[in-house]
């Protein structure tokens, strides 16, 4: 019977299906009104007025002066009635400016003829003579006319008008939607709130343009400002009490006269009437009374709200003091009784800090008056400013508990905040590490580009929480961008060096040799100064991990301890890893990779992936409990796997024991308890991983001698019995009992079964990497690999997995329809095999390449890939040819295999690994080798050692004529040519001469005609 499955459905998939969102996309749908056009109509004479001294200008450069986000409206003026109706007519305008009297017309007479033909348009009157003020009709009465501003030669008034329709308009829909908060002014003082109305502006963009500085990234900084507090002007009271009805869950503040017209008259007190009407609903909403009459003054402070007096030469200070109040600007912690300042915190970091050690009385005096969920809707963190608000402080046993929710909850804020984006490094603000950080104008890279979409997609799908004991998330990550790269080829003058045929060794002498650009250089500085942990430097390339071209293992990546005491030795270090990412880029490897995908290399960039490895100190070694690779399509399948169901290899250790084609447990997240590899003991012996990578933390100095190995120590198994880390993921072998213990004993040989996760399922490890596989496949629209790293934390009542996705990119499975049964050609094939990657038809090959099965030695494997480098050369591009050798290809465990690179079988067209009676391996697959090797159009056999199917005819190989043999490798030529047919559905293929097919496909057809 087949083993219990996992369910096939873990997402909702409209959580991967509907269009890519950035998590602040919602911003963008705030200030969907903007004031483009306007008509403003005026005599000569006012115009005059308003460009005297060049004010009426200062109004395009109010925009620029505020740094807003969107350039100013452009104004089109008019002298009359009907020149403004045919233009109304004939363009679209989103507000119509008009003057008191325009060719004997009164403006409110101006205003009822435009909107009875144009209902929707906003009209605002300007008036720019102070004494016309006297003679306005009665608010009531002034008809069409949306708001009345007196012109005293400032020319933030024009921008107040345009920023007050806008936000009037806007109110609705980003209260609901984007929980936008409302600062309300009740005034009906035309002359004063025409020059109150530009100071709350001014301050508030200010302020908000703070905020900004602190954003994430450029987007969300931009953004933060369509979240900015609305204004709301009412100039009666009936006004005032529908707007807080309406805006009742959004308001900030309220900014109120003491008396202004309440039931159609002017009412002295009726400030005082509206802060009762509002204090039964909101009791802690922040009041400022303004009045021209010191005695509104006591009453005010009698209600204990905030009072300024209008003619107050402090009036603007006690504006921006009541701004801060309600939460612009740093947090002011105060004392309870006397209100002095105890401390203040600029931001989220501080704040922290500063809560830690204020007196408790101060935490429970804000808290009690929702100061800080203030604070937090100030600073565009809606939601959770309002999961703030509506937590209460009787919830609380005391004022310490108080302390230690907020310190948890605006971590979480700070976590919110930075989850699923692309964070700006600025190196004047860097403190910390966030989950993706970028530096540079640039391209992020191939790699870049799927590990920012990984970032997001485990925030949007929710991975994160979806399983109990799980943890998903990316290792901490900082992007270089390309744009340093550029600066770098053009600094050093290198824009040539892809045209000369440089060695690696010359190229690293020239790139170590090298200066970075000082935006770099100061990037990197800051950087080592705050980041000790080790650290893996990885290339980003613009082609890597691309839909057609993975560039898998092309390019470098180094392991560093970054331990060193100094941060400028740090600092030193992390820039000579930079360098050699760079150079990795004119590789041979890299060129030979680039020409044969069709690619120009000179258009080739690099970026930089700077990024916190996974793991932990055990003595002086750092690895995580395991890595693997997952991916969704399984070219492997047993039993009655499914090829869609998906395959992962696993390996305690660094993932280098898995990409550089070493031991490791291949598995079927599906079927877990079919392990091919472990059929029997003596499998487990030959199979089971006995060594792993470490990164050596012992020595405080890194080199780079060995490559992408520099750093990294291979280390026995055993040498972690001791240690708990094992606990989980080996088993020991009973030689008295002949039986597998799933357990770490003090005596025995250990093997590798992650019995605890595969077997046991403690945790839902094979949950995830199924859901990992479908939400993979839905995102990229195709086949995916993924790689990751695993730690365990083991505690007393469970066991915690922290499951860190290090990369996803596309895998190359593009099955093309084969015209043929490949059964019917397997007697008159050469070669034969069910286990293929690849797929479709190639044919004209005349050449084979092979090594001599009787010189074979795991000893010189080494030398035997230096001479297949050697014929690789001579063959070229123009003659493809087939590659045979015993072991893994392309595996860096030289006794598994033939340790070549790609420049070193780039001319290939097939390559076939074949088993020996005495040296039998276990087939490849998953490794960044093979990744190029199928996406690059090239198959690759697997023939086991008396296989019951497949075969390779050596007999007959060996009767093709010689061209040139060497120590270890034999190059033959047949005049016959030879064609590939290979069927990636089912992971079969056949290398058969060309006259033989022939004659299958004669004698078929001859059958045919009978039939």
């Amino acid at each position: 019977m087949k083993e219990q499955t996992y369910r096939d459905e873990v997402f909702n998939f409209k959580d991967v299906q509907h269009d890519y969102e950035t998590k602040y996309d919602m911003f963008y749908d705030l200030m969907k009104f903007k004031v483009k056009e306007v008509l403003l109509i005026s005599t000569l004479y006012d115009d005059f007025i308003i460009e005297e001294d060049g004010k009426g200008t200062e109004f395009f450069t109010e925009y620029s002066e505020l740094k807003l986000t969107s350039p100013p409206p452009r104004v089109t003026r008019v002298s009359n009635l009907d020149e403004a109706l045919d233009l109304l007519r004939r363009h679209k305008f989103d507000l119509v400016i008009t003057t008191r009297r325009i060719s004997g017309l009164d403006g409110f007479e101006i205003a009822n003829m435009i909107k009875e033909e144009f209902p929707v348009i906003s009209i605002v009157m300007l008036v720019t003579n102070p004494s016309e003020l006297v003679n306005l009709p009665a608010i009531e009465e002034q008809g069409s006319v949306d708001a009345v501003f007196t012109y005293t030669g400032d020319s933030g008034i024009f921008f107040t008008m345009i920023k007050l329709i806008e936000d009037r308009i806007n109110a609705p829909f980003d209260a609901d939607y984007g929980l936008v908060r409302i600062i309300l002014v009740i005034e009906d003082s035309i002359s004063y709130y025409s020059r109150f109305l530009p100071l709350l502006y001014r301050e508030i963009l200010r302020q908000t343009r703070k905020i900004m500085a602190e954003g994430v990234n450029h987007v969300h900084k931009l953004l933060l400002y369509r979240g900015r507090p609305k204004i709301l002007l009412a100039r009666t009271y009936e006004e005032a009490t529908e707007l807080i009805s309406i805006y009742k869950n959004n308001l900030l503040a309220l900014i109120s006269d003491v008396g202004f017209p309440k039931d159609g008259k002017k009412d002295l007190e009726a400030g005082f009437d509206l802060t009762e009407f509002i204090r039964d609903q909101l009791p802690n909403m922040p009041i400022l009374l303004q009045s021209s009459e010191l005695k509104n003054q006591d009453r005010s402070r009698q209600l204990g709200i905030s009072f300024v007096h209008k003619r107050s030469q402090k009036f603007f200070h006690s504006l921006v003091r009541f701004l801060f109040y309600i939460g612009f600007g740093d947090f002011v912690f105060r004392a309870e009784a006397s209100g002095r300042e105890i401390a203040r915190a600029h931001d989220l970091r501080e704040f922290i800090r500063v809560i830690k050690k204020i007196p408790v009385e101060s935490i429970v005096f804000h808290a009690s008056r929702n100061d800080f969920s203030n604070w937090l809707f100030t600073r565009g963190e809606f939601h959770l400013a309002y999961q703030l608000r509506d937590i209460s402080v009787k919830q609380f046993d005391d004022g310490e508990q108080i302390r230690e929710f907020l310190i948890h909850f605006f971590k979480m804020t700070q976590e919110v905040q930075t989850e699923g984006v692309i964070t700006e490094f600025n190196p004047d603000s860097f403190y910390e590490l966030k989950p993706f950080m970028k530096a540079g104008s640039g391209s992020l890279g191939g790699k870049g580009r799927g590990l920012a979409f990984l970032n997001n997609l485990i925030f949007k799908t929710k991975l994160a929480s979806r399983f109990s004991n799980i943890s998903v998330k990316l290792p901490k990550t900082l992007v270089l961008t390309t744009s340093f790269f550029d600066e770098f080829i053009e600094i050093n003058h290198f824009e040539d060096l892809i045209l000369k045929d440089l060695s690696d060794d010359e190229l690293r002498n020239k790139f170590l040799d090298a200066k970075l650009p000082k935006s770099l250089l100061r990037v990197l500085n800051v950087f080592s100064r705050k980041v000790k942990s080790p650290l893996a430097v990885r290339s980003s390339s613009l082609l890597e991990d691309s839909q057609f071209q993975p560039f898998a293992g092309i390019y470098a990546t180094f392991m560093l301890p970054n331990n060193h005491p100094k941060a400028k030795t740090r600092a030193e270090t992390l820039q000579k890893a930079v360098k050699l990412v760079y150079m990795s880029t004119f590789t041979q490897t890299a060129r030979s990779y680039l020409l044969s995908s069709g690619q120009q290399p000179e258009l080739e960039k690099m970026a930089v992936i700077i990024q916190k490895i996974v793991g932990k100190f055990t003595d002086h070694i750092f690895f995580p409990d395991f890595a693997g690779v997952g991916q969704s399509y399984n070219f492997y399948p047993v039993s009655y796997m499914r090829p869609e169901e998906g395959t992962s290899q696993i390996a305690v250790g660094l993932g280098e024991q898995i990409t550089s084609g070493h031991k490791s447990l291949r598995f079927s997240p599906k079927y877990p308890r079919i392990l091919p590899q472990y059929s029997n003991t003596k499998d487990m012996f030959d199979n089971s991983q006995t060594h792993f990578f470490a990164l050596d933390t012992s020595s405080t100095d890194s080199n780079f001698k060995r490559g992408q190995l520099s750093n990294l120590l291979e280390l026995p198994i055993d040498k972690l019995r001791a240690s708990k880390r094992l606990s989980w993921l080996a088993s020991t072998y009973d030689g008295h009992n002949d039986r597998i213990i799933d357990r770490v004993e003090e005596k025995g040989p250990l093997v590798v079964t992650f019995a605890y996760l595969l077997k046991y399922n403690k945790v839902p490890f094979l949950e995830l990497l199924n859901s990992i596989i479908q939400v993979g496949r839905m995102s990229f629209g195709c086949e995916v690999e993924f790689e990751y790293a695993v730690t365990l934390d083991q505690r007393p009542d469970e066991t915690h997995l922290n499951f860190y996705l290090l990369q996803m990119r596309p895998l190359i499975t593009d099955f093309e329809e084969v015209d043929i049964n490949i059964s019917k050609l397997v007697d008159n094939s050469i070669i034969y095999s069910d286990t293929v990657l690849g797929n479709g038809k190639r044919s004209k090959i005349f050449d084979v390449v092979f090594v001599k099965p009787e010189t074979f030695s795991t000893n010189h494997t080494f030398d035997i890939k230096d001479e297949v480098s050697k014929f690789n050369k001579l063959l070229g591009s123009e003659k493809p040819y087939i590659l045979l050798g015993p072991g893994r290809w392309g595996t860096q465990d030289p006794y598994l295999g033939i340790p070549v690179q790609w420049h070193d079988i780039d001319n290939s067209q097939s390559i076939v690994e074949y088993g020996m009676e005495n040296f039998q391996v276990d087939a490849s697959s998953g490794q960044h080798f093979f990744l190029n090797i199928t996406s690059s159009k090239k198959s690759y056999f697997s023939v086991p050692f008396h296989h019951q199917e497949s075969k390779i005819d050596w007999e007959r190989l060996n009767t093709l004529a010689t061209i040139k043999e060497g120590e270890y490798i034999k190059w033959v030529h047949s005049e016959n040519p030879l064609v590939i047919y290979i069927d990636g559905k089912i992971g079969k293929g056949v290398i058969i001469f060309d006259n033989e097919l022939k004659k299958i496909k004669l004698n078929e057809e001859l059958m045919d005609k009978e039939n």
